[in-house]
């Protein structure tokens, strides 16, 4: 029964499937066969948004201090959402072990790419797995794959806001709207650019 079921699932959304698979095996070969200096914080790859979380995932970690190392003064310089994750996969794999970080910024691109996908269908009706391609292989996308800090955070939260939106547009349910708040609260703790979003969205709504 299960087999059968997961087997009409395959059959279903083969197309889907071998969209998430392909960009999987992208994003390893970058990951294995790229510039290993970008998968350090110290890295000739890294912003400075990137070494402000880490200062503070570091002395998370360290010292168990929401500061900023080495002054220990407190932390102001950045959103601290992606360090408190980045410090959280020190304590589950130990400490300076980045490869969880890509893989949760993998999966992250994944549901993303799933979220544009059905922007578009809802928008558009239609074209939502052209979208999502044109999403999970954007050249932008993959030279991040490789990267402790990307972008994939807040186009996860932005894109899930604007999804969540929409949904409270053809629905009007409160779900919609608290799910859609959530989002967006969390992505300006990861990144600024977030932030207009707030006025811009209810000025859609309208």
């Amino acid at each position: 029964m299960l087999s059968e079921k997961i087997k009409n699932y395959i059959k279903k959304n083969f197309f889907l499937l071998i969209v998430i698979f392909n960009f999987f095996v992208a994003s390893f070969f970058i990951v294995v066969f790229g510039d290993p200096s970008c998968i350090a914080i110290e890295g000739k790859c890294a912003l400075d948004s990137d070494r402000y979380s880490y200062r503070l995932a570091e002395t998370l970690f360290s010292y168990g201090q929401f500061s900023s190392f080495p002054n220990m003064d407190p932390y102001v310089e950045h959103p601290p959402l992606h360090a408190l994750i980045l410090a959280g996969t020190f304590f589950l794999v130990g400490y300076k072990t980045y490869i969880p970080i890509l893989i949760i910024h993998l999966f992250l691109n994944v549901l993303t790419g799933l979220f544009v996908r059905s922007i578009c269908n809802t928008i558009i009706g239609r074209f939502g797995m052209i979208a999502m391609c044109l999403y999970l292989f954007n050249p932008n996308v993959l030279a991040h794959a490789n990267l402790i800090g990307s972008n994939s955070l807040p186009a996860f939260f932005i894109s899930g806001a604007i999804l969540s939106l929409l949904f409270y547009l053809r629905g009007r349910s409160l779900r919609s709207v608290l799910i859609c708040g959530l989002l967006l609260g969390l992505g300006t703790l990861i990144r600024p650019i977030v932030q207009p979003l707030i006025f811009v969205l209810p000025i859609a709504i309208i």
